[in-house]
């Protein structure tokens, strides 16, 4: 299996793509990808690098989960790099993915992250895609606003940054780099 491949199925081809700050800081950012059957999609590799947690090791916690694999696809998604293949879970799937990662695993300066990224990921993703989908969130008006999320220089996230941040030398497949 390759790195980034998991599911079976075929490769979807997103109809829409929106980059979204996933903390209430807007500190970092991810590409979404909505479907033509209006569900959406975040590549989870990106957020494992932003979380300090090991993709090869998630992956596999995936995989081995009939739950959360029934919400993986593969999207080939547009990054900086070109359009790329890319593990992507719904984002109705990502608190309980979420929610299997121990805080006391993650490194302590990024166990604020980890929590903000629990309470933040899925209304903000909503929030992007709300005018194409009709997709109320749950928060009404000034409650939560995208626009004081949305940071003046945000993180990218890449092989350089995941170094720099503890991660591995070792080559885990193409740059996630999105837009």
């Amino acid at each position: 299996m390759a790195n980034d491949e998991m599911p079976t199925g075929g490769v979807i081809e997103p109809v829409e793509q929106k980059l979204v700050a996933l903390t209430q800081g807007g500190d970092d950012e991810v590409v979404a990808a909505r479907t033509a059957t209006s569900e959406i999609y975040l590549p989870l590799r990106p957020i494992c690098i932003a979380l300090g947690v090991s993709w090869a090791t998630q992956r596999r916690k995936i995989l081995a989960d009939d739950v959360m694999m029934e919400s993986v696809r593969t999207l080939r998604v547009q990054t900086r790099g070109g359009p790329q293949n890319l593990v992507c879970m719904d984002v109705e799937a990502i608190p309980l993915w979420l929610a299997e990662i121990e805080p006391d695993r993650v490194r302590a300066e990024l166990r604020d992250r980890l929590r903000s990224y629990k309470r933040w990921v899925k209304k903000v993703v909503y929030d992007a895609f709300a005018h194409e989908t009709g997709i109320e969130t749950a928060l009404g008006p000034g409650q939560g606003d995208t626009q004081a999320m949305t940071p003046a220089t945000p993180r990218r996230y890449g092989a350089r940054a995941h170094r720099a941040n503890g991660g591995s030398d070792r080559n885990d497949g193409p740059s996630t780099d999105c837009l």
